[in-house]
């Protein structure tokens, strides 16, 4: 069985506690991949860390997340085999694992678990959704049986906020939980000053288009506001989730007459994203279920205040009145006139722009983030 001791680095010895990371990288780019990429590449975590990434990406798109088929089984168990190898060959005192919020995805996160536990590396769960809880009603009871399983053996539970920390004692009493938030670099270094047209409002939603991310409700919203504000503009930037979502889209728009206001660009790059977040007056955030999304701190980061549901780490991300506005799940009435307050209002949009940009730097930025997950994961790893 594979030891613990100080790894030797050409004629140097490395002290530091190496950690698997197991998780995707983009491309597709999302939530998890995101932050994969990101601590991988982080140079605060390979201060105190030695970093090892187990890359269980899956190039044929988000679509094919989490479904059941003979590929997603396959990878599931080619992916346990690769982490046997690399376990064996690495020695890590922690694995890092993201657990999933599917059935299938438990299955196999339980299975890179069990094997972790083999070789004796211990497992720390992050938990990067708000619907953990719930998972019984959602996905069945052996989802919940599974991640119950996945928490009940793990050495310590991340969660994104601090609202997040009943959710996982709720799935497992005993689990030790810590809060350790989501944190980026910032979208775009330009000046907010300058970057608004002042004539030309631009309201951005940027993630995955899906029913669930509220895009019905986002697009009712703009309905109720068009009359009176001519000049909008509303980009919907972000992949389909479901192919067969795009006509139905496309037909409301149609049916409203709000064709030529809301711009459906696709998939939306790093590049493009900190375009229009320079551009824009808000973003907005209309899903029904989300852990602490990566967009909302890029567009404070930006200075672009925020409107979005009381879901996951929303709430406490934001702050009602502060950096924007948070409203109740599926209420295109109450997302309307938020974004109508902060549309019309150039004091109110001032001020919160300015505390978006500074509730950014002092709490969301990578370094504060990745500061508390190395913390976490030296602590684990000093257990030993």
């Amino acid at each position: 069985m594979p030891d613990n001791r100080a790894v030797p680095v050409g004629d140097v010895i490395d002290a530091r506690p190496t950690v698997v990371i197991v998780g995707p990288v983009p491309p597709p780019a999302f939530g998890v991949a995101n932050a994969t990429r990101l601590m991988i590449e982080s140079p605060i975590l390979a201060e105190r860390l030695r970093i090892v990434h187990m890359d269980t990406s899956d190039r044929r798109g988000i679509a094919n997340i989490g479904r059941f088929d003979f590929a997603n089984a396959f990878l599931g168990f080619k992916h346990a085999g690769q982490l046997a190898r690399l376990l064996a060959r690495e020695r890590p005192r922690v694995t890092l694992l993201t657990a999933s919020q599917g059935t299938l995805g438990l299955v196999r996160d339980s299975l890179l678990a069990a094997v972790s536990r083999r070789f004796r590396s211990k497992s720390v769960i992050y938990l990067r959704g708000s619907g953990y809880a719930k998972l019984g009603e959602t996905q069945g009871w052996l989802a919940a049986r599974l991640l119950r399983q996945l928490l009940k053996h793990s050495s310590a539970v991340l969660v994104l906020g601090q609202s997040l920390v009943d959710m996982a004692h709720a799935v497992y009493p005993a689990a030790r939980v810590a809060v350790v938030p989501n944190g980026c670099p910032p979208a775009t270094t330009a000046g907010r000053e300058g970057t608004r047209d002042e004539t030309h409002p631009i309201v951005a939603y940027i993630g995955q288009l899906a029913r669930e991310k509220g895009i019905d409700e986002a697009i009712e919203a703009v309905r109720t506001l068009a009359p009176s504000l001519p000049t909008l503009e509303v980009v919907l930037g972000g992949d389909w989730g479901d192919p067969d979502y795009e006509p139905q889209v496309r037909r409301l728009l149609d049916r409203h007459g709000l064709a030529t206001m809301v711009r459906l660009p696709g998939p939306v790059s790093r590049e493009q994203k900190a375009e229009l977040l320079a551009r824009s007056w808000l973003l907005i955030l209309p899903s029904h279920t989300e852990g602490q999304p990566w967009v909302i701190l890029e567009a404070m980061s930006a200075g672009v205040p925020v409107v979005a549901t009381d879901t996951g780490a929303v709430a406490e991300t934001v702050q009602d009145g502060v950096a924007g506005f948070v409203v109740p799940i599926a209420d295109s009435a109450a997302l309307a006139a938020r974004m109508m307050t902060l549309l019309q209002d150039d004091d109110l949009w001032r001020r919160m722009s300015e505390n978006a940009l500074q509730r950014y730097q002092e709490h969301f930025t990578m370094e504060r983030s990745h500061s508390l997950l190395a913390d976490e994961l030296c602590g684990v790893a000093g257990e030993l």
